[in-house]
């Protein structure tokens, strides 16, 4: 791992040398030289910041406008890229050839042939193949320990980059991301970020979903309304605290009893079924029946349709129903009927693999934490009646 901005300037054993040098050359040209045999030894890596303009005008002596001549022309020779707000980082090693190599980029799914992760991978398949990289597709099975093992044949295989959708239960652990940082590999997270670690977030407001959700059935009419998740993580749980907040803005209320979480992946299609069935019955009965459900994704909708359908309730006669996906995925009989809030997932994975290139060829730091987000539309299908 390379060493920290202090401990490269203290312990490159060159400064004496580069003092000496500077009394028959231009002093900018010493400085510039020096970073640049500091990137080429291995002491710094693509994307990583050079020091600050005041440690090395204090560990070399020189004055500012002297730092900063030396590293504007490593700026013109494509050695350094200005950040502004957060400092300068090399783009590229001058041992590398100006062909670029063939980069491996990962992208790690929790399933890879269900809901909108199939958009998401041909997106980032394509945006890398732009660039000539090769694609690893891995899928984690919503596994926690797989993703561990998946990490760690990444590892061992020296990928370019890797950008994930974390693992949900149990949560994903930092040491998982930050053991691909440590080996100086770009990591990009697609949907939702992992506790304690700094790498950009492509993503979109969780929070808004819902909110146009609910906005949507309360103006078609709808004021008992219901909102069912496949399980309880921290993105349901914004869906479900934001649709509250749309409601309540309107007069109207999301009680407790109109709330259903299920226990995720894992569960048997029958149980499934049968449990939302059995949350639907007192929900749709008795003499305030809802009459309209968000539900978190597409997938759940469908499930949700099909216990309606088994209690003889028809959509959207009786029961109107709102869901959440993909904005190219309305392949099917359903999904082409399903009135959806929607997120381009191709044009999702197209950036994720477009980040990851910036990072590998330094043009964005490895640290970086922007959260990037994706634009959402409303699919008018054929699910939410007015009433």
């Amino acid at each position: 791992m390379a060493k920290s901005s202090t401990e490269q300037i203290e312990l490159s054993g060159k400064l004496a040398g580069l003092r000496g040098a500077m009394r028959s050359r231009p002093k900018y040209e010493i400085i510039k030289e020096f970073l640049i045999e500091e990137l080429s030894s291995g002491n710094y890596q693509p994307g990583q910041a050079l020091p600050s303009e005041n440690m090395l005008i204090d560990r070399l002596g020189v004055a500012r406008n002297t730092v900063r001549n030396a590293i504007d022309e490593l700026v013109k020779e494509g050695y350094v890229r200005r950040v502004h707000g957060k400092g300068n980082f090399f783009t590229k090693n001058p041992n590398s050839s100006k062909e670029e190599q063939l980069a491996v980029l990962s992208l790690l799914l929790p399933e890879i042939s269900h809901g909108i992760y199939p958009v998401l991978a041909k997106g980032f398949d394509h945006c890398a193949g732009l660039k000539r990289h090769q694609v690893l597709l891995c899928n984690t099975d919503f596994n926690i320990s797989k993703q561990g093992d998946i990490i760690l044949q990444m590892l061992d295989k020296n990928v370019s980059g890797v950008a994930m959708v974390p693992a949900l239960k149990p949560q994903t652990p930092a040491y998982h991301a930050a053991q691909l940082q440590r080996h100086n590999i770009p990591v990009v997270f697609c949907h939702r970020p992992v506790a304690g670690v700094s790498a950009p977030l492509i993503t979109w407001d969780a929070a808004e979903v819902a909110k146009l959700a609910g906005r949507t059935l309360v103006e078609n009419g709808h004021k008992r309304i219901a909102y069912f998740a496949r399980t309880r993580y921290s993105l349901t749980a914004v869906h479900e605290n934001a649709l509250r907040q749309t409601l309540g803005d309107c007069g109207l209320e999301l009680p407790a009893k109109n709330i259903f979480y299920g226990n995720g992946p894992g569960e048997g299609p029958d149980y499934q079924l049968q449990k939302r069935m059995d949350a639907l019955k007192p929900m749709v009965g008795g003499a305030d029946p809802i009459t309209s459900i968000f539900c978190n994704d597409d997938e759940e909708a469908e499930l949700v349709q099909f216990a309606l359908k088994e209690l003889g309730l028809r959509i959207p006669e009786d029961v109107s129903l709102i869901g959440f996906g993909d904005r190219h995925a309305r392949n099917g009989v359903f999904l082409d009927r399903l009135t959806s809030v929607t997120i381009d997932e191709y044009e999702l994975g197209g950036r994720a693999a477009k980040v990851l290139d910036e990072m590998r060829t330094g043009q964005r730091p490895l640290d970086s934490d922007e959260v990037i987000y994706k634009p959402l539309a409303l699919y008018q299908g054929k699910t939410v009646a007015q009433i």
